[in-house]
């Protein structure tokens, strides 16, 4: 069955903060060598535009998942949490990022799913620092949604709707009332 509807009409009416000209432009004309650089340069200041403050960011976080019976630890670039908790509970996103020159593949795709699951995210986010892909997580039993996907010259278009996703406020609410619904409220 279908899981209930979660109503975001609260934040989809809430006024988008869009960042200034030239932060656009810097995005847009920086070059990135190295996954390194596409987390410094492109993922933490888009973080920062979404809202979420250092206390939320956990670098490198240690994910433990299990490859059939065996259990491995890996690690996620970026999980976002609703404040210093690293509890599964706040865990908000899963960023994934790639090198500039790498392809997109389903396989990043499915890696920052597999960080999602096992971390109870609603969303997660793949880039490069070229192409930006924003999924739903849907659980383990239903196909996941890709919101978004875009290249960065398209950067700009695309900030409305992204905000509107996965801003700090929007994601917190949106966890809130899918805990309520998964709960039976």
């Amino acid at each position: 069955p279908q899981p209930p509807a979660v109503n975001k009409s609260k934040h989809t009416a809430q006024k988008t903060l869009i960042p200034q000209d030239e932060w656009f432009e810097l995005i847009a004309n920086r070059e990135f060598e190295s996954e390194r650089e596409v987390e410094y340069y492109f993922v933490i200041p888009l973080l920062e535009k979404l809202g979420y403050i250092e206390d939320d960011l956990a670098v490198g976080f240690p994910v433990q998942m299990y490859e059939g019976v065996k259990r491995v630890n890996k690690e996620a670039d970026f999980v976002l949490f609703n404040g210093r908790s690293r509890a599964k509970e706040d865990a908000l996103l899963v960023v994934e990022a790639k090198k500039a020159n790498r392809i997109l593949t389903d396989d990043a795709s499915g890696q920052a799913r597999a960080y999602a699951m096992w971390l109870s995210t609603p969303y997660y986010l793949v880039t490069n620092g070229e192409e930006v892909r924003v999924y739903l997580f849907r659980g383990a039993i239903q196909t996941d949604v890709m919101l978004l996907a875009f290249k960065r010259a398209e950067f700009r278009q695309h900030w409305s709707q992204l905000y509107r996703t996965l801003c700090r406020d929007c994601v917190i609410e949106y966890k809130q009332r899918l805990s309520k619904v998964m709960a039976g409220m």
